[in-house]
């Protein structure tokens, strides 16, 4: 047993005596006494009066005999912001001791993000002065999909042209809500609260042709502030489809799917793995120290498999 680990006992036990003992006299906190030796300390009486306040925080006395006091001694003015002062320093003294006292075993069974959390303070603290994002904007969807090498058999790539050989699978998607991915009104409303931000449309509208502007890159690092230009490509019938047939089935002048059909009148690819089509989107992690997001806001895939871990013989 190392110093550190006796230290953390001794602390506790004496900590425990000392909320034990002043909750079995806690009835015999007299507030007038109280007062009567605050006054008699002269100028460090409010240095005094936190203090006593401070303490009591952390041993579970009655806070309203003190508050009273407070205002007895010092007035409605200096007496509220002694007390208010005194409650700070309580609380934080309270959360010193837990953190001392705890921090080990509560990162052990939060699987380390605790300590991730604390160092990631440590090393970018700046961080909690800007609004906490709750997700990572990844490589793959920080730019749209690129539709510059379409072909002319795939037209405009939109959904009605692929009911032309797919009836069945466009009259299925337009029931889905990838259809409605854009004109849903939970997620315009959403989406206008959280400051329409632009990364938003790159998933809810791949298609570089759906975007009134052009991603040319980014002002900032983590991929929020984006620098836009006019599209004179853009397609407001398109956009209105939102995640439409080709936002998962078109990439790079081919169409993918599980077949890989040569006799199609487009260019196919057949995909080796079905789930990558739903990556670029349904993946969207949040595992830096600052997202405090750990189960993924568009997780299907990940749901998936954790339905599958959860149900091994289904």
């Amino acid at each position: 047993m190392n110093n550190n680990h006796l230290m953390r006992i001794m602390l506790f036990v004496g900590l425990l005596a000392a909320v034990t003992l002043a909750i079995m006299y806690r009835h015999q906190l007299d507030g007038a006494a109280l007062e009567t030796w605050v006054r008699e300390a002269g100028p460090v009486a409010p240095l005094l009066f936190m203090l006593i306040y401070a303490l009591a925080a952390v041993l579970f006395l009655p806070g309203s005999v003190l508050t009273l006091a407070g205002g007895a001694l010092f007035g409605p003015v200096l007496g509220t912001f002694y007390n208010l002062t005194g409650a700070t320093l309580g609380a934080t003294l309270a959360f010193l001791i837990t953190r001392y006292l705890a921090s080990d075993w509560v990162a052990e069974k939060t699987g380390g993000r605790v300590k991730q959390l604390i160092n990631g303070v440590e090393g970018e603290g700046w961080r909690f002065i800007r609004p906490v994002n709750i997700f990572v904007v990844d490589d793959r969807f920080a730019a749209p999909i690129d539709t510059t090498q379409t072909t002319l058999v795939l037209g405009k790539l939109s959904a009605r042209e692929c009911s032309i050989c797919h009836q069945a699978f466009y009259d299925e998607w337009r029931t889905t809500i990838h259809s409605k991915a854009w004109t849903d009104p939970y997620f315009q409303i959403y989406w206008e609260f959280d400051d329409a931000r632009y990364i938003c449309r790159l998933c809810h509208t791949p298609l570089d042709r759906q975007l009134p502007h052009t991603v040319l890159g980014y002002n900032d690092k983590d991929k929020w502030d984006p620098i836009l230009a006019d599209n004179p490509d853009f397609d407001p019938e398109l956009q209105h489809e939102g995640v439409t047939c080709a936002a998962c089935h078109y990439r790079e002048g081919k169409i993918v799917g599980v077949l890989g059909d040569t006799n199609a009148p487009h260019p196919v690819i057949k995909l080796e793995d079905p789930n990558q089509i739903c990556v670029r989107c349904h993946i969207v992690e949040g595992k830096r120290w600052d997202t405090f997001f750990r189960f993924l806001p568009c997780g299907t895939v990940a749901e998936i498999e954790s339905t599958l871990a959860a149900f091994p013989d289904k």
